[in-house]
């Protein structure tokens, strides 16, 4: 995997149970690419959330397969089987085993990145997109996705969804692509969690990574990125230095980046206190920059001005030279607003403390969702805002 980079004959095959009404835009099943946001491949909802239908985008070089939609429904909360099929020019979408009548072009799918390109597709997401940043996730059940190297007949399409997926019944080799810590630094005393993939292919069972260990830590602090081995994911965001230290500054435009908290995250009303660094660069440029902790889905810009139980803001008006730090929602308590004057290095904490709103449910159904959890501030402050120490150094 990628399908779409590897191999010119595949097919792929998703149970989904879920909605499509109301979940516009969102994906089951994608393949694109960190490198460039141009090149992908997408299965999922229709984009105006308006039926049950199946949406597929691709989007190549050349030529785009933009929103086309299956007569079919499969987004009806029932359960429903997916299946598309592509071998050069001939391609087909599959609903609980029969084609559907979709309006896919004759000339099929053209290679999504060209010979030319530099640029590779490297991503393979159930439930989402993974490009620059995780974006479009779906909310539904997904199981049995099946991937073959090749294009499905009608039949075998039939026979996977009467059947089931076939079971191998050879033993392969293992090929262990990838190995690493969810953190490249770790403060004495704590733990670290590594991560591998294991993949069929030429046996290759080896691999290396390393953690450092911090001595200089303080007492119930650990360390969360100093950004020394950081990739961003965004083109927006990048990493810099800044008096001897690697710190993520940002260049003009719109743009995000996130990291996954990992096993920082919490499940309860627990606490947390967040400390990090800013500096105001002295050359009068316009700044707006949300800092938030949340378990949100996050998919576009828009989505990080809203809705995260609570951030910071930091701006500045252009040709100004100080700026301001101000909690979110901007309907908060102006009195914790603070002043940041450029050329400073600022040193921040946030107290938070996660709580779970749950709603009483009126269905069976409303009783399988999952509570909400959001951060909010300690109980000495106004629900939906931070309690900030700031001090300059």
């Amino acid at each position: 995997m990628p399908a779409n980079q590897l191999h010119s004959s595949w097919s792929v095959s998703p149970w989904v149970k879920g909605k499509g009404i109301g979940q516009n835009h969102l994906r089951v099943f994608s393949e694109g690419s960190t490198q460039n946001s141009n090149p992908l491949f997408n299965l999922g909802t229709h984009s105006q959330g308006t039926d049950g239908s199946v949406d597929v985008f691709i989007r190549g070089n050349p030529g785009t397969i933009n929103h086309v939609r299956s007569l079919g429904l499969a987004f009806d909360d029932e359960g429903h089987m997916i299946t598309w099929t592509e071998s050069d020019n001939v391609i087909a979408l599959y609903i609980d085993g029969v084609k559907d009548d979709i309006e896919l072009p004759e000339e099929g799918v053209a290679p999504l990145v060209a010979p030319e390109q530099t640029c590779v597709m490297n991503t393979t997401t159930i439930g989402g997109i993974r490009r620059a940043a995780a974006t479009h996730q779906w909310t539904g059940v997904i199981d049995e996705v099946a991937m073959w190297e090749r294009q499905l007949t009608p039949e075998e399409v039939m026979e996977v969804f009467t059947e089931g997926v076939p079971q191998a019944n050879t033993i392969i080799t293992l090929n262990l692509r990838h190995f690493s810590s969810e953190r490249p630094k770790v403060s004495k005393g704590d733990s670290v969690i590594l991560h591998w993939d294991v993949t069929g292919g030429d046996e290759t069972v080896t691999q290396e990574t390393s953690v450092e260990i911090l001595e200089d830590v303080g007492p119930g602090w650990t360390l969360f990125d100093d950004f020394e081995r950081w990739e961003p994911d965004s083109n927006i965001v990048h990493v810099s230095e800044k008096d001897g230290n690697k710190v993520i500054s940002a260049s003009s435009g719109q743009g995000m980046t996130q990291t996954e908290l990992g096993s920082f995250a919490t499940t309860g009303a627990e606490s947390r206190s967040f400390f990090f660094q800013v500096y105001l660069e002295p050359d009068g440029s316009g700044i707006f920059t949300n800092i938030g902790i949340t378990n949100k889905g996050i998919r576009f810009v828009g989505d990080t001005n809203a809705g995260l139980g609570g951030f910071l803001n930091i701006s500045r008006d252009e040709g100004a030279d100080n700026g301001v730090l101000t909690v979110g929602p901007f309907d908060s308590n102006n009195e914790l607003d603070s002043t940041l004057k450029s050329s400073i290095w600022y040193k921040i904490w946030l107290m938070l403390r996660a709580t779970i709103s749950i709603r009483f449910p009126s269905t069976f159904k409303e009783m399988a969702k999952p509570p909400v959890l959001r951060w909010s501030p300690t109980p000495r402050v106004i629900a939906g805002t931070f309690r900030t120490m700031c001090s300059s150094s």
